[in-house]
């Protein structure tokens, strides 16, 4: 059975200080003057909304903090004391003679509303009201006095024995601590005695906690008891008695394994849950005051701490703890190591020893002792095949016990690499040395050859490649034999590269290079190095560390960090899965123009004249957070920037939608989405355009009746014009008509003329035509009687005869033709003109077929055949470049 009760100690041990916090060093710190929060005066309580946003209770009245601004809102006259944060929107107070309610407006401001029913108060009645808390749907408000039950808008009071000293809450349960009675439990609403101060001794109780079915209690002056069974027992250790002495004012539980006390005039203790003091923080340590009014841990593992002068919060939960030289008591830090249970720091100073204990924060500050004949620069500190090993600045040294010896005295050796074979090489202020471990003694062997400068890192690839960074000259590479003789050395100057601070590494096998800028990487197939930039302090989750320097492991559990006045151990812990990480808030909506800025609502729609806004997010007490938006149409997010403020300039009037999202480590918060309306100017209003509208109809009909008015009077001009037009036009036409007239009398006259003078020609040619024939038969007469009057010339007389006759007869009568070529003389001079080629028969042929002739009737009038006609028909298409299916009537009457 005793075996089991220990198994399940040692196995509540383990869980407790798994869940604790790391003891190594200090934690960051970081402190805040009055000046930071508004002056506001001491800060005596505070509280934390799930949202991660801290509310104070202070003397000027309620101060809110979301990890990067702070804002402070005045409510009641006195001076506020306590708080209860219901929620991000609800806040209870209590302050000097009065206490009420916080209600966060629109805008994000809080605004109070007394719920304090002594509207008149006495001097007797004056009250200060020292806790606020809740228990189921009540809310309860204490002072010295009284207690106030607020219940359904409803204030019940119960009076204090005595008088209150203090009042706690834990566990769901409320305590009140009476001067005079002892300690009492609120219990349903009436006051149940839990147990009586011991005799003579009147108890200043500051706190309770239940741990293990006991409920320890926390005295001001009178140390630890617990209480169960109906018995209060004074707890007698360390830190009891420790706590007697420096003066409990605060008292607090956290993460339902740690303990927390506020002293008045020795700072901070923390313990654990059997009282093993894990660190005590004091103002030699960092914080801003050794009197400490007020503890609260926040929802992502930070410990507030209020003051009497100023705040402080302790980032318990980060794996990083530092120690700080504020004396000058060992220097800026370089390397270190634990050697045999021992804690080795070389610095500027020398070489420094302390047991691994005594780097507990529960220890007193800075327990580094110097080892004699150190003094000077240490640069690097290495366990080496048993040997710890130091690089100083007059050369290589070794360890034994706390004795310094000297192995070798080439000075300044910045670095070490163990080769196998026993051999050691160093970077030295001028090349590398090579030792070997020789009866187990570090021998010099001889310098590298080709490699000069300051080599403050090397770094061996493959047991045959060595690398070496020579500060303000670059890297060197080279090949290392089977006797380290150098080969193929070639140097990558400084120029090759961007940046400075550089840093050379290996990594999964890979040579890297990193500077202030970029991150190189050497290809072993392109014999080159590959560049990538780097994101600056986005994740850098501590300014105090450099972000381009490596740490170095000290052990299996730990790293090294050098920083500025000390330096830093990292606890190497399995990766948390429970890590909370609280959400992104919208913070405020800001409009602003050249000569304005103003914060809105975002129900409020925004004025065309501050159409330039402004919006604020935060990831409230988070210092790593970066952040990712979408706006407007865009479907792509932004790159990862740690602005946490986005302003955008001269939008147009609409809706737009806001979407932003952020990430603190590798974990991303849910996506915040805001919207809001940018109003249209006034001139492209809906009641400007409808001004528009009356105004383009008014002007439309002014427009209608004035052009009624022109369009009146232009008829009446154009009746006149058109009057006087017609008139004109009445003369020209009587004049044109009596012109025309004239031409066609004239033409008619030439007509007649031209008729007459035809006729003429053809009585002139009748008359022609009958005096030859009337002559001839005058000649034949006289022929017939000149044969008849001589018989003899008969014969002779007959044959003159019928030749005169066969004479006439065959005399050709071309008056047709005549008539013909009279009549086209214009179409054969256009035709002609078109066809050159065309005789005077061709030509008349045309003539012929223009007017209608059939082919009968041509061949007739030509004295031809009809089948020769055919024949001079198509001489006549090609003549007049036709083609065979061409109509030649067609063609001719085109002329």
């Amino acid at each position: 059975m005793k075996k089991l009760i220990l198994l399940s100690i040692i196995f509540l041990s383990t869980f407790v200080h798994a869940q604790s916090i790391e003891v190594k060093g200090v934690p960051l710190i970081e402190n805040f003057v009055p000046a930071q929060y508004k002056n506001a005066g001491k800060i005596w309580d505070i509280n934390s909304a799930k949202n991660g946003i801290l509310y104070f209770a202070a003397d000027l009245g309620l101060l809110e903090f979301d990890g990067k601004k702070w804002q402070l809102f005045k409510g009641s006259k006195g001076f506020t004391r306590s708080l209860l944060v219901e929620n991000d929107s609800t806040i209870y107070t209590g302050s000097d003679v009065d206490f009420g309610i916080w209600k966060k407006d629109k805008f994000n401001r809080f605004n109070y509303r007394s719920l304090y029913s002594k509207k008149n108060k006495s001097a007797n009645e004056y009250e200060e009201f020292w806790g606020v808390y809740k228990s189921s749907d009540q809310i309860i408000f204490a002072s010295h006095e009284n207690i106030y039950i607020q219940k359904n808008s409803k204030l019940s009071l119960i009076k204090a024995p005595s008088k209150f000293y203090a009042s706690f809450e834990d566990a769901g349960k409320i305590y009140f601590a009476d001067e005079n009675k002892g300690l009492f439990l609120l219990d349903n609403d009436k006051l149940r005695l839990l147990f009586a101060y011991p005799e003579n001794k009147n108890l200043q109780i500051v706190g309770v906690s239940t741990i293990e079915n006991k409920l320890i209690v926390v005295t001001r002056s009178d140390g630890l008891f617990t209480f169960a069974n109906n018995k209060l027992t004074e707890v007698h250790n360390s830190l009891s008695d420790k706590l007697k002495i420096e003066k409990i004012f605060s008292f607090k539980k956290i993460n339902n394994s740690l303990l927390t006390f506020g002293t008045i005039i020795n700072g901070l203790y923390i313990t654990d849950l059997q009282d093993d003091i894990l660190h005590h923080i004091d103002k030699k340590k960092g914080l801003a005051n050794n009197t400490i009014l007020n503890l609260e841990c926040d929802n992502v593992g930070s410990l507030w701490c209020a003051m009497d002068f100023g705040l402080s919060k302790i980032n318990l939960q980060n794996n990083l703890s530092y120690f700080f030289d504020n004396t000058g008591n060992f220097g800026s830090a370089t390397s270190a190591v634990i050697w045999q249970n021992k804690f080795y720091l070389g610095t500027n100073q020398g070489l420094y020893i302390s047991d691994w204990k005594n780097l507990d924060d529960s220890q007193p500050l800075n327990q580094f002792k110097l080892i004699p004949g150190s003094e000077g620069q240490v640069w690097s500190l290495q366990n080496i095949k048993g040997d710890l090993l130091i690089g100083h600045d007059q050369g290589l040294f070794q360890i034994s016990g706390e004795k310094f010896e000297k192995i070798d005295a080439h000075h300044g050796v910045w670095t070490m690499n163990f080769l196998k074979d026993n051999y050691l090489l160093t970077g030295n202020y001028n090349g590398i040395s090579v030792f070997k471990k020789i009866n187990n003694i570090w021998q010099f062997q001889k310098k590298l050859n080709g490699i000069g400068g300051s080599c403050n890192q090397i770094v061996l690839q493959n047991d045959n490649k060595l690398w070496v960074n020579v500060p303000n000259y670059g890297i060197i590479k080279t090949d290392l034999d089977d006797h380290l003789n150098t080969s193929n050395i070639k140097t990558f100057v400084t120029e090759d590269f961007e940046g400075n601070n550089f840093n050379l590494y290996q990594k999964n096998n890979k040579i890297h290079v990193q500077t202030n800028l970029k991150d190189y990487v050497f290809d072993d197939k392109t014999n080159k190095f590959n560049s990538s930039y780097i994101q600056q302090n986005l994740n850098n989750e501590n300014q105090l560390l450099n972000p381009f320097k490596i740490p170095v492991s000290i052990s299996k559990d730990y790293l090294f960090h050098c920083i500025d006045n000390g330096f830093a151990l990292e606890k190497v812990y399995a990766k948390k899965t429970d890590e909370y990480f609280n959400p992104t808030l919208f913070r405020s909506l800001e409009i602003f123009n050249n000569s304005e800025r103003k914060s809105i609502s975002l129900d409020t729609k925004i004025d065309y004249d501050f159409n330039n806004v402004r919006l604020n997010f935060i990831v409230p007490q988070t210092e790593n957070a970066v952040f990712q938006y979408r706006f407007g149409g865009d479907k792509k997010w932004s790159f990862w920037t740690a602005n946490d403020q986005f302003v955008f300039l001269n939008l147009k009037e609409g809706k737009y939608d806001f979407y932003v999202r952020a990430k603190i480590k590798n974990h991303i918060n849910d996506v915040v989405k805001i919207s809001f309306i940018i109003a249209a100017p006034f001139y492209r209003s809906w009641y400007a355009y409808l001004f528009y509208l009356l105004l383009a109809i008014l002007a439309f009909i002014l427009y209608r009746k004035r052009e009624e008015r022109l369009l009146a009077n232009q008829k009446k001009v154009l009746l006149a014009r058109q009057q006087k037009k017609l008139e004109k036009q009445s003369e020209k036409f009587q004049q044109e008509k009596a012109f025309n007239e004239q031409i066609q009398l004239e033409k008619e006259k030439f007509q007649l003329q031209q008729q007459v003078k035809d006729k003429t020609i053809e009585l002139a040619i009748k008359a022609k035509e009958d005096d030859d024939k009337t002559r001839m038969l005058v000649i034949i007469k006289e022929k017939l009687e000149d044969a008849q009057s001589n018989p003899s010339q008969n014969g002779i007389r007959q044959k003159e005869i019928k030749r005169l006759l066969e004479s006439s007869l065959k005399a050709e009568d071309h008056t047709f033709e005549i008539q013909m070529d009279e009549l086209h003389q214009n179409f054969f001079k256009q035709l002609q003109n078109a066809h050159p080629v065309l005789s005077i028969y061709d030509l008349r042929l045309c003539a012929y077929l223009k007017t209608g002739l059939n082919t009968q009737e041509i061949s007739e009038i030509l004295g031809v055949l009809p089948s020769s006609l055919y024949v001079k028909r198509s001489r006549l298409h090609k003549k007049l470049d036709l083609g065979p299916d061409d109509d030649l009537y067609v063609f001719l009457n085109n002329f």
